[in-house]
């Protein structure tokens, strides 16, 4: 991403929703890191793909901020932000 610029994201897997529910319970700023991981959610278990230095794990990340964010249910959305 280049500096200043905003992307929306849809986070529905348990383990990221958890992560954001988390954040947003904490005051702002909501600052973040962001990793690729290859494969995904898939590979969160996956032992090669562990941080440590010599595994197939990317070891850098770019730290993000959550500006605004929205919770939604089946009732509709929560906004917060």
């Amino acid at each position: 991403l280049l500096p200043h610029q905003q992307v929306l994201l849809n986070v529905f897997q348990p383990q990221y929703t958890l992560m954001f529910e988390a954040l947003l319970r904490t005051p702002k700023p909501w600052y973040y890191l962001h990793v690729l991981l290859p494969g995904g959610t898939a590979n969160l278990d996956n032992e090669e793909y562990a941080l440590p230095q010599g595994t197939f794990a990317e070891l850098g990340a770019e730290q993000m901020a959550a500006g605004r964010a929205g919770l939604q249910d089946g009732d509709g959305a929560n906004a917060r932000g």
